[in-house]
Parts: structure tokens; C-alpha cells; sequence
């Protein structure tokens, strides 16, 4: 039962199947419905100690999307976060009270999917541009772009996907040439997305649980660090002329002012949080 939410909430966005929303409703809805029993079965003292501000948020997400002025949207944006948190902590709190580590499954079948997502992706550059490129744009005055959003319907999504796969794939036990695919074709979705908060996500978390669960790679790691900081800093002293063009179309450079429209949303957030700071608009909304 497990795998097939696992796979339901992957193949909600990804699949192409209908519409998505409808596609989403059901996946989640299953989530929703499962992890809810499961927390009202077994809810104690305990449960509810360690999970407090988790369901504190979400009673304060209900009443916020209650009193929202686009309520529909909100109560639906609480509804999905709440199948999100209410799967998690069942899954969790089920998977501790099991003897041995059960979790090789559901890893692996996040791998596989995730795998698969990025490989189609990958082979759709060639035989339909169209399904796996769209136009963005943000909520500043740049011009709109063309990125790389896989069978994904947004980039970010993508960024998101395949960095757990990269994660994943670094972190856990596994022959080579399965590793190898699926760590080749997460880094190059990653690369495609030209999402610059993914890319440092995926590098910093990287390399902090290396820094802390393989000690023996410490060494290398510093000196890794120490020959690009060397590389980089002999560049700047010789003045060595480096074509940067590809660098900032890759990048987004252009968007760094005000970081893609981020530096807009806050301060509309902060604007709007000043005038309602305990009750907000309902999850999600400015």
C-alpha cells in the first residue's frame, strides 16, 4: 500500500495523464485519508508531544485559510500540506516500532521513479521539446525565459526531484551502474533547471552529511575546496580574460538583483504579515 502512495504522489505531477490537479487530488486525498487514520489510531500523549507544532500550524493554516478572502484556494492549499505532514508522521512513527531497517523498499522505489522521471525528461529534449521546456517568468520586471522543467510542470519541481535523487543516490548502498544512471541523469536534470536554489541546496547538503558521516573523506574535501579557491584566485590575479556569457545564461545573472522576484514576494509578505501577524491569509497566500 505503501509503494503505490509513494508512487501516486511521484506520478501526480510527472505522469501527463489528465488533468493534474485531478491527479494530485487523488493522490494526496489517498495520503490524507491513510495518514490521518493512521495518527487518530494510535494518537497518545507521546504522539502528541513530539508532533505539537506540526498540528498547531496546521490548526492555525485551517483557521487562516477559514478567514482568507480566497478561501476555496487556501482550505485546498491546507488540505494538501496536512496529507504531506499526516503521511509523514505516519510513516515515520509506523517504520520506528518495526525491528531492523524496513525503509531499503521505499527508498528504493523513490529511486527507480525518480530515475525514470529523469531519464524521460532527458530523452524528451530530442523527441518533444515542447513537452519539457515552458516559458517562466516572475513576479519583477525581467523578461520572461524559456527553462527546463522536465515532465514537471514548473522547474522548481524538477530541481526538487532530482536533487532527492542525487541525495539519495550519494548517500545509500547500491551496484554501480544503477547508481552511476541515476546520479548521471539527476545531476544533468538539476544542471537543465538553472534553478540556483537547488543547485546550492543539493551542493551544500552534500557536502555537510559527507562532512559528518564520512570522515575519511574530510581530507579530500578540504583539499578540493583549497584547489578551487587557489584556481579561482590565480585567475583573478593574472587577469586571465574568461568568456562568462554561457556562465550567465546559465546562471540567470540577470535575476540576481532581486533574486527572480523573491526580494517583491518578502516584502509584500512582510507588508501583509505587519497588518495580520497571528492569524495571516491562509497557507501560501501573501
Amino acid at each position: 500500500m505503501l509503494v503505490i502512495l509513494l508512487l501516486a504522489m511521484i506520478a501526480k505531477d510527472a505522469a501527463h495523464i489528465g488533468d493534474p490537479y485531478i491527479m494530485r487530488g487523488f493522490a494526496q486525498g489517498l495520503c490524507l485519508v491513510v495518514g490521518m487514520t493512521w495518527v487518530l489510531m494510535n494518537a497518545n500523549i507521546a504522539l502528541l508531544k513530539r508532533y505539537w507544532p506540526v498540528f498547531g500550524y496546521l490548526l492555525i493554516s485551517l483557521v487562516s485559510g477559514l478567514l482568507s478572502p480566497r478561501m476555496g484556494y487556501a482550505l485546498i492549499q491546507t488540505a494538501s500540506l496536512a496529507a504531506v505532514l499526516f503521511f509523514a508522521i505516519a510513516y515515520f512513527e509506523s517504520q520506528s516500532k518495526k525491528p531492523g531497517d524496513s525503509s531499503n523498499l521505499y527508498f528504493n522505489t523513490t529511486v527507480i521513479a525518480y530515475t525514470i522521471v529523469c531519464v524521460i525528461s532527458i530523452l524528451l529534449i530530442k523527441l518533444d521539446y515542447s513537452i519539457v521546456y515552458s516559458r517562466v517568468g516572475d513576479w519583477s520586471d525581467l523578461k520572461f525565459g524559456v527553462r527546463f522543467r522536465g515532465l514537471y510542470p514548473a522547474p522548481g519541481m524538477m530541481g526538487a526531484a532530482s536533487g532527492l535523487l542525487i541525495g539519495f543516490v550519494l548517500f545509500r548502498e547500491g551496484k554501480w551502474w544503477w547508481r552511476g544512471l541515476a546520479l548521471a541523469s539527476g545531476l544533468t536534470c538539476l544542471a537543465l533547471t538553472q534553478s540556483r536554489t537547488f543547485w546550492v541546496a543539493a551542493f551544500a547538503t552534500s557536502i555537510f552529511i559527507w562532512w559528518i558521516y564520512k570522515p575519511q573523506a574530510r581530507k579530500l574535501l578540504v583539499a578540493v575546496t583549497l584547489g578551487v579557491g587557489v584556481m579561482v584566485g590565480s585567475i583573478w590575479i593574472l587577469g586571465v580574460s574568461v568568456d562568462t556569457a554561457g556562465v550567465e545564461k546559465t546562471a540567470r545573472i540577470g535575476s540576481l538583483s532581486n533574486l527572480s522576484g523573491r526580494l517583491v514576494l518578502w516584502e509584500e509578505v512582510i507588508e501583509s504579515f505587519s497588518k495580520s501577524p497571528f492569524i495571516g491569509y491562509g497557507t501560501t497566500i501573501g
